[in-house]
């Protein structure tokens, strides 16, 4: 055990949150049945968590539920991908299909060229020039191919 049990109600609660589930013994007392609840809803949390790093709900809350919410809140960030390298790297999957001649350094500078329209939402990349069309006389200006406005781009 992490903690010795005392008395109080926030000790209680704070030893039900820290120490593994099955170190705890029987849940006799209104104040632990009530940090039982608080165990089970950062459970929860931790598996709401888990979703954003593209991890699995029910694992995560269930490693939480077993060991502790605070240990799996270390945990989660170390454990794997961010969501933002997970979500580029799925980008480089779907551009090397739609780009098979393109080599790995031209897919990764491409990747990090792509955006949205912020007018439409299509799908554009300044790199590429998917999803770009020029306007006639003025090749300087760029224009969105689905709802043909002028994009601005910002350095």
């Amino acid at each position: 055990m992490l903690f010795q049990a005392t008395t109080g109600f926030p000790s209680v609660v704070f030893r039900f949150l820290a120490d593994p589930l099955w170190s705890l013994g029987p849940f006799d007392t209104v104040a632990e049945q009530y940090a039982l609840a608080f165990r089970f809803l950062g459970a929860v949390l931790v598996g709401l968590g888990a979703r954003r790093f593209l991890r699995s709900f029910w694992i995560w809350a269930s490693l939480a539920l077993a060991f502790s919410p605070v240990a799996a809140l270390i945990f989660l960030p170390a454990a794997g991908l961010s969501h933002r390298r997970a979500e580029r790297k799925k980008k480089l999957e779907i551009l090397r299909k739609r780009r098979p001649g393109l080599s790995e350094e031209e897919l990764k500078e491409a990747v990090s060229f792509e955006s949205n329209c912020p007018h439409c939402g299509a799908l554009i990349n300044f790199k590429l020039g998917e999803g770009l069309e020029q306007e006639e006389g003025k090749p300087w200006v760029l224009l969105c191919r689905s709802c043909h406005r002028k994009l601005e781009i910002s350095p």
